[in-house]
């Protein structure tokens, strides 16, 4: 069933749902539509941002994915623009970078970009991007650390996936590209990464991310593996010839894919004959084609693993403040994210005793805290020394806003001998935060 709650937008390429709506993007505008009469249609626009570029389709701002510091984070798209925040009156230049923003207050900040389409995150807070030609990246510095030098020169803060690993296995029959005619079985479309968070696939799916190809019909799979601060990665051992999704329709053009709530992948097929820009097509070629081709099909896969039964879906708007605090536990990222997102809708003064679950949820508990506000001193320190390195890591970036507490200052700084590179990089780069003359010390140390 559908229901139409809003039409009639210009290139709608975001949404995310906040309170009684849901943020859209919509070249040159993010707003905010809500229902306040409840008849389930949109009846207010609140516009949030303004001055995204407009251009071609395949290059506009896109998004939204849900932080684990509970912002919604959006890719530039590669057209950039000179953003204004709405409530402030501020402008920002997005050229290169791409953004977040706070749903709560409309608050705008600049992120390290660009992202063409979809910007993505695991459930340790590893963001991910890629482009046409680039099966993926990991952005591995976080530049609000680097602003602080601004004499430092840093020639990048990404690292690309599988380099050289862009050869592809459709199972589609072999059609002459309109534009590129040397470039099949290569990627050329890649969009979409997106890291799998679930454990409903089993073991073999840990640290597995998707990429969707449309051009050449199929959804990739590449599985990380850790390098310092960032990852490699590579094909699945059972794909080295193959690719986890292909069809042999050379109209099914595969564009996103998600993690449900039930722990299956769910894959959308924009469906068309034509997937290339006209710009890109000889002019002699357009008037024998039909570019609308397709543009009343269209479908949505359910991949679930064979055996397996799908994970039963909780009804969280449902359930109290407790209720969410306990979905936080869950294996499934989608459910941890919205029911986190609940809680801070509601203003909840929800606070755990005490940490539990796997490494991930234990993340998502303990920024769950620090984001409304119940997070307590000795609740940190008690992650500081958790034996979940993530764990570590995460507690001592989030101890940056706790450092005027001299024995939380004090446990972040004994991490300087951590056995983890990761939690000794974070400690570097949050004890930068600090003018405490204690501080030089331990930097010198780790240096």
């Amino acid at each position: 069933k559908a229901t139409v709650f809003l039409d009639d937008l210009h290139y709608p390429t975001g949404l995310a749902v906040w309170k009684t709506g849901v943020f859209i993007a919509s070249v040159p505008d993010v707003f905010f539509a809500e229902d306040t009469d409840g008849d389930g249609r949109a009846d207010k626009r609140t516009h949030i941002l303004r001055g995204f570029t407009e251009g071609n389709p395949q290059h506009l701002v896109n998004g939204f994915a849900w932080g684990l510091d509970g912002w919604l984070y959006g890719g530039n798209g590669d057209s950039g623009g000179r953003i204004t925040e709405v409530r402030s009156g501020k402008t920002f230049d997005l050229s290169g970078r791409d953004f977040r923003f706070n749903p709560a207050t409309g608050e705008f900040q600049l992120q390290a970009g660009k992202a063409q389409y979809g910007r993505w995150r695991d459930d340790f807070g590893n963001w991910f991007a890629n482009n046409n030609s680039n099966l993926g990246w990991h952005y591995l510095l976080d530049d609000r650390y680097l602003a602080r030098n601004p004499r430092l020169a840093v020639p990048t803060v990404r690292r690309d996936l599988n380099r050289g690993g862009n050869r592809l296995f459709p199972v589609s029959a072999p059609i002459r590209r309109l534009n590129q005619p040397d470039s099949v079985n290569m990627l050329t479309s890649g969009c979409s990464l997106i890291p799998y968070r679930d454990t409903l696939f089993g073991a073999d799916y840990a640290g597995s991310v998707f990429i969707c190809e449309p051009a050449n019909n199929l959804v990739h799979r590449e599985v990380l593996a850790a390098d310092g601060i960032t990852f490699n990665s590579h094909r699945a051992a059972d794909e080295a010839g193959s690719e986890f999704l292909a069809s042999e329709d050379n109209w099914s053009r595969f564009t996103q894919a998600r993690t449900g709530p039930d722990g299956c992948l769910y894959v959308v097929d924009f469906y068309r004959l034509i997937l290339e820009h006209p710009e890109w097509i000889p002019r002699q070629m357009l008037e024998h084609l039909d570019l609308r081709a397709g543009s009343d099909m269209g479908r949505i896969y359910r991949i679930s693993p064979g055996g397996t039964p799908r994970r039963a879906v909780p009804r969280l708007a449902a359930l109290d403040d407790a209720g969410l605090g306990q979905q936080l536990g869950s294996p499934n990222g989608w459910v941890r994210d919205t029911a986190q997102r609940l809680l801070l809708e509601r203003g909840a003064k929800w606070s755990a005793a005490a940490l539990s679950g796997s490494a991930a949820a234990q993340v998502q508990q303990l920024w769950t805290m620090h984001t409304l506000g119940t997070l307590q001193p000795a609740q940190i320190k008690t992650a500081l020394r958790s034996p979940e390195a993530r764990l570590r890591e995460h507690a001592v970036r989030i101890a940056e806003t706790h450092l005027r507490d001299t024995t939380v200052l004090a446990t972040v700084c004994d991490l300087i001998h951590d056995d983890d590179v990761r939690v000794r990089v974070q400690v570097a780069f949050s004890l930068g935060e600090s003018a405490d003359a204690r501080i030089p010390a331990p930097l010198s140390a780790l240096a």
